[in-house]
């Protein structure tokens, strides 16, 4: 298209993360980002259509600006978005061009075209690592399934259903702890990976607090009855 950059944004929840980027500008890729309500290209999120600046491109009121893009340098601007079969939007292609450029209808074809086959390969991409995650769920299972089977003490058991329960779920950690009836307290068992950091034991009524420490980071706690 004879523009001077093109960057690559993927809808990521609410915000719009740049997945790629011209080699003068790849070093903020997945640095970058924009709210679904932010700038030209979330106008074209929102809107699912294309949409060009002629000139004076950061004099339209849509655009946010980004100085690690250098964009005061630009003038023409070009998004279009990248949508799935079901119409729902995957990203956002964007081009710019440091001189006034007019993009007429062969150009916009041709980009929305283009954006057509790359929403068809992030789809089929995605299919796969789906299809590629459940088969190696399936495996683990099978797995666990074997070892519990042959499983003859709780030392044996419990560190491979914690080995097991880490790599199922892509875990940081994971620990199995069991009741001691006597005292109402969880008692730590097995951990993977070993050297993992997890209290002794934790009171049955502590627990729900013990999780919120979690902080950021997602913690899930599954009773065995």
């Amino acid at each position: 298209t004879g523009c001077h950059a093109c960057f690559i944004y993927f809808l990521e929840g609410e915000r719009l993360v740049l997945r790629a980027a011209s080699p003068r500008y790849s070093r903020f890729v997945g640095e970058l980002e924009l709210g679904g309500d932010e700038g030209l290209t979330g106008w074209v999120a929102r809107s699912k259509t294309p949409e060009f600046i002629r000139e004076g491109a950061m004099e339209d009121p849509r655009m946010k600006y980004m100085p690690e893009l250098e964009e005061e340098r630009f003038q023409s601007m070009v998004a279009v978005p990248i949508l799935s079969k079901a119409g729902d939007v995957i990203g956002v292609v964007v081009l710019h061009t440091e001189a006034p450029h007019e993009f007429d209808d062969d150009v916009l074809n041709f980009l929305v075209h283009t954006a057509s086959l790359v929403a068809g390969a992030i789809e089929n991409a995605r299919l796969y690592e789906e299809t590629r995650q459940r088969v190696g769920e399936l495996e683990h299972l099978a797995e666990l399934a074997e070892t519990l089977t042959r499983a003859q003490s709780l030392e044996e058991l419990l560190p491979a259903v914690a080995a097991r329960g880490l790599d199922l779920l892509r875990a940081a950690s994971c620990h199995v702890y069991l009741l001691d009836p006597g005292s109402e307290e969880l008692r730590l068992q097995a951990s993977a990976p070993a050297n993992a950091e997890a209290p002794k034991s934790i009171k049955l009524q502590s627990l729900g607090p013990e999780l919120g420490r979690s902080g950021r980071s997602a913690a899930v706690a599954v009773p065995l009855v």
